[in-house]
């Protein structure tokens, strides 16, 4: 398995081994903070970039916003999220749906025909959704399969896609209650069996941490594989 475990932001210390960190780009756009992060990277360390949530979630008295919108405020958004993209030498781009991003017919075709223009501008780069609200798994990997798109996924609570990268985020409910024990990241370990490739990102104040047991773990199993 080709696994790579990484972190939301910068504000802990980078455990030996990490793989990538996730950078997320404000409401403004502007990459040029980032790029300092970006600098303070050691060798081997990639980027995966949150996009802006103007692309995704409607903002008050702005409503060309959101949805995926064929809008100027989400062209520009997203004109901004490349620019990054390319700045940062990012391997990734994770957008998040709100709840009110529902599977409508209109909201799919707005996603896919989103995605389709990001392959086209960004060949290179793995785009990553995660959706919030009503959205079934399968759904999730029916898109994913017409798209080229990662879901997202917990692996602690719903089945890993299958696919070329499989993408999970560890953190918010669960770090609230302390972090990840051993047995937990086993589980997540065992969950990614089979996987072309994959990314786990811890966030939170455990996140660190968390990261730098799984890492530990993984080393163990190859060493004993």
């Amino acid at each position: 398995m080709n696994l790579a475990v990484g972190i939301s932001g910068l504000a802990q210390p980078l455990p030996e081994g990490l793989g990538f960190v996730e950078l997320k780009l404000g409401l403004h756009g502007r990459s040029k903070g980032l790029q300092g992060q970006r600098a303070k990277l050691p060798p081997g360390v990639s980027v995966v970039l949150r996009a802006g949530d103007d692309v995704t979630f409607p903002r008050k008295g702005a409503p060309g916003t959101g949805h995926f919108r064929s809008s100027e405020e989400v062209r520009s958004s997203w004109q901004r999220t490349l620019a990054a993209v390319t700045a940062l030498e990012a391997v990734g781009v994770v957008f998040r749906t709100p709840a009110s991003f529902t599977p409508t017919d209109q909201h799919r075709d707005a996603l896919v025909l989103h995605v389709q223009r990001l392959h086209q501008a960004c060949p290179t780069a793995a785009f990553i959704w995660e959706p919030r609200g009503l959205w079934e798994q399968e759904d999730l990997q029916a898109l994913a399969l017409q798209t080229g798109l990662v879901a997202a996924v917990d692996p602690l609570a719903v089945s890993v896609p299958r696919g070329p990268l499989a993408f999970c985020r560890l953190g918010a409910t669960q770090v609230e209650r302390g972090g990840y024990g051993e047995a937990d990241l086993l589980d997540v370990l065992d969950s990614l069996a089979g996987t072309e490739r994959s990314w786990v990102l811890f966030e939170g104040s455990s996140a660190s941490r968390n990261a730098r047991t799984m890492i530990e773990l993984q080393d163990l199993e190859l060493d004993h594989g």
